[in-house]
């Protein structure tokens, strides 16, 4: 039932009219049958209004009222249990129209600029959510603790919802004021992100955008190029890390009145739902910075050195909004015809806006309006062949939505996690479409895409621990300290420099050891927690990425089906359904790794095939991953996964992939080698006796090489992350 109502802040954007692409409708009909055609079919009515046309209107507090009043005094009696599930009905009725005007004014805070009325329309619709949702969740407890709970248990038909449902507390004023001054917040960095900021060279005013054009056009010299660039992130930082303290105190709070021990928690759980713990990601992240770091960096060192010029070149090459959507329309029927379904309709009902614009709000984003059944695409386009990239994520969204059912469209449901397998599924199935979408930048093109998505993976827990970080201590927190922590942890995933602000503390014009530009992701303060959602789908479509490469045909399927799956059970018993490995508990990342290079012919593949054995690792066996930190129980009878083995015992990973400091580093080094010499003398004298005493000594000697080999690694790596394990030891 928490679906009923959402309570996530929207944006606030400037004013701009919606640019309407117009094309023929075409005749879907034209287009051969394939093999994958009739996998997605609609399971929804959606609308056969334009965009234009859909109704907005402010509801209010006193018609829901009006539909509950009473309702005690009928649910008093068993003999009134139908009428009691009508009234029920006709309250979920006003919830799912609430999330229709809610969506159209955060997708209009969006598409229109410099316009209170949208920010105050959204701010509106959040707190009268709030208030609603609270009265909701009283109304259902009512009735089920009532003589029609029987008939309110069946028309449930959940056993989580019924027992939330059983568990609910009314929410406090001091939560629904949190909730609104969080959402006040929210807003606020919208403004911030398009103020410009600008700085003073020679008498004359540049912000970020002009000082670039200067120092192009040589009207001012290289070192008053960078003094003003280092001017203009520091004041952005400033005045956006400010805003980014007070969120995460009120969220904190927030958190705490729930009973959770920080945001962090609160989030994973009751914003987005998620089926695993936040420190169930240990193995996971080790496995990122193992194998996606190098990779990532591999990617970008060809990008710089081998495509340098068309790189370069090929984000200047102008894309008009027509060409990109012919060009998504001219592939999309070689995957599946039903997906040209989905875009003719987005076509036919002007359910898009991907226009160029200085006032819309920066990124792009798929929605669902409910009650219309209908997704709406966005992006704020610059023109460039970015924009075909964008489109082609984004449509993979907007696809999936399409074909929700009646039941997910009604009660708004969704799950982030699996919500991105199908735009970077898509990503990777638009890959062979790369010539005639890029041209003579598709080789240049196809790396950067594999740059990308082993970017996300990484960038997912590194945001997310940044952020787990924040959160877990917040005494006294100062912008400083933020920018160092940041600093900390880009240096352990090896993307420093990613960052402007790194060169610049290097040339000294800004402070070395800090980051600044985290203040410039919108997710970081307004959808806090997130961005870990990117990293665990990239897993999942490297899975479907090995299809791609071996079995196009299978991997479509896959796909197809991960988008027939949607929303209705979590992110790893979706997998599960669909076949694919569960990298929450088995990630995979050297084999992922292993494909990209493989299939860019960097190298020839070099590890073993997918097994089945690698799938048997999930919900079946779950035993094995019980423990609280995520790494497997002691099992004798059980083999291992190969990815596992292959790493330093993890059951000495904590949640950030980190193994623990110790003081006494020398001392643990010498009793643990003394352990493992004394296991290897044991086992081998039960198998081969006691008088082999020169084979003996021979084992030892190579078991302690290859033991202080592992060590002297470990030591490396533990030196390398030492600065941010001292930010994370005893906090999270």
């Amino acid at each position: 039932m928490k679906h009923y109502i959402k309570t996530v802040a929207a944006k606030a954007v400037s004013i701009i009219s919606v640019t309407t692409i117009l094309l023929s409708s075409g005749d879907i009909s034209a287009f051969a049958a394939g093999s994958h055609d009739g996998i997605l079919v609609d399971r929804a009515e959606h609308s056969d209004l334009n965009f234009k046309d859909y109704e907005y209107r402010r509801m209010d507090e006193a018609e829901f009222k009006a539909i509950v009043d009473g309702l005690d005094t009928l649910c008093a009696d068993e003999a009134n249990s139908d009428q009691t599930i009508e009234v029920i009905v006709k309250m979920e009725d006003y919830c799912n129209e609430l999330h229709k005007n809610y969506g159209i004014a955060n997708l209009y805070s969006n598409l229109y600029a410099d316009d209170d009325k949208y920010d105050d329309e959204v701010k509106y619709y959040n707190e009268l959510s709030d208030n609603v949702f609270d009265q909701v969740m009283q109304n259902y407890k009512l009735v089920a603790e009532s003589p029609c709970a029987d008939a309110l248990k069946k028309h449930v038909d959940d056993d989580d919802d019924w027992n939330e449902i059983l568990e609910y507390e009314p929410m406090t004023d001091e939560q629904k004021e949190l909730s609104k001054k969080q959402t006040d917040l929210s807003l606020k960095y919208d403004d911030l992100s398009l103020k410009k900021y600008t700085t003073t060279i020679n008498g004359k005013d540049y912000d970020a955008d002009s000082i670039e054009d200067a120092i192009a056009s040589g009207t001012i010299g290289y070192d008053e190029y960078l003094n003003g660039l280092a001017d203009v992130i520091k004041q952005s930082n400033q005045e956006k890390a400010e805003l980014f303290i007070e969120l995460v105190e009120v969220r904190n709070e927030l958190a705490k009145s729930y009973g959770y021990s920080n945001y962090t928690e609160y989030a994973y759980d009751k914003v987005y739902d998620r089926d695993y713990d936040p420190d169930q990601l240990g193995r996971y992240r080790k496995s990122v910075i193992d194998n996606m770091v190098p990779l990532a960096s591999e990617l970008k060192n060809i990008l710089r050195n081998d495509y340098k010029d068309d790189t370069d070149a090929m984000f200047k090459e102008k894309i008009s909004e027509d060409e990109c959507l012919q060009k998504l329309k001219d592939h999309l029927p070689e995957i599946s015809k039903d997906m040209l379904v989905s875009y003719q309709y987005m076509i036919d009902h002007d359910l898009y806006d991907i226009s160029v614009s200085d006032h819309k709000a920066p990124g792009g984003f798929t929605t669902g309006i409910n009650g219309y059944n209908a997704p709406f695409l966005y992006n704020c386009a610059d023109g460039t062949l970015s924009d075909m990239q964008t489109l082609i994520h984004e449509f993979g969204h907007y696809n999936e939505m399409y074909y929700q059912t009646a039941d997910t469209w009604y009660y708004d449901a969704s799950d982030l996690d699996l919500a991105e397998i199908h735009s970077q599924g898509l990503e990777l199935l638009f890959m062979d479409y790369g010539d005639d979408i890029y041209g003579k930048y598709a080789d240049a093109m196809k790396v950067y895409s594999q740059f990308n998505l082993a970017y996300a993976a990484i960038e997912g827990v590194k945001e997310d621990e940044f952020q787990q970080l924040v959160y877990a201590d917040t005494d006294g927190l100062t912008v400083d300290e933020l920018n160092e922590l940041y600093y900390q942890c880009c240096e352990k995933y090896g993307v420093l420099d990613s960052y402007n602000s790194y060169y610049l503390g290097d040339y000294g014009y800004l402070n070395t050891d800090q980051l600044y530009e985290w203040v410039d992701i919108p997710h970081t303060f307004q959808s806090p927690l997130y961005y870990v959602s990117y990293s665990v789908s990239v897993a999942a479509v490297y899975e479907l990425f090995h299809d791609i490469i071996t079995d196009r045909d299978a991997a479509i399927d896959t796909y197809l089906n991960l988008v027939k799956e949607e929303f209705q059970d979590g992110f790893q018993d979706t997998l599960r359904a669909a076949g694919v490995n569960n990298p929450i508990t088995v990630p995979r990342f050297d084999l992922y790794a292993d494909d990209v290079r493989s299939s860019l012919g960097l190298q020839e593949k070099g590890h073993a095939e997918y097994s089945e054995d690698d799938l048997d690792n999930s919900l079946d066996k779950k035993s094995r991953f019980d423990n609280s930190d995520g790494t497997p129980q002691d099992d004798e009878d059980e083999d291992t996964d190969q990815s596992i083995t292959d790493t330093e015992d993890d059951d000495d990973i904590d949640e950030f992939g980190n193994t623990p400091d110790d003081n006494d580093t020398d001392n643990d080094d010498a009793d643990d080698e003394d352990e493992e010499l004394r296991a290897g003398v044991v086992v081998f004298c039960v198998l081969i006796g006691c008088g082999a005493v020169l084979i003996i000594l021979i084992l030892v000697v190579i078991i302690i090489v290859i033991a202080n080999g592992d060590k002297k690694k470990l030591k490396e790596w533990e030196a390398a992350q030492k600065e941010v394990d001292k930010k994370q030891d005893g906090s999270v």
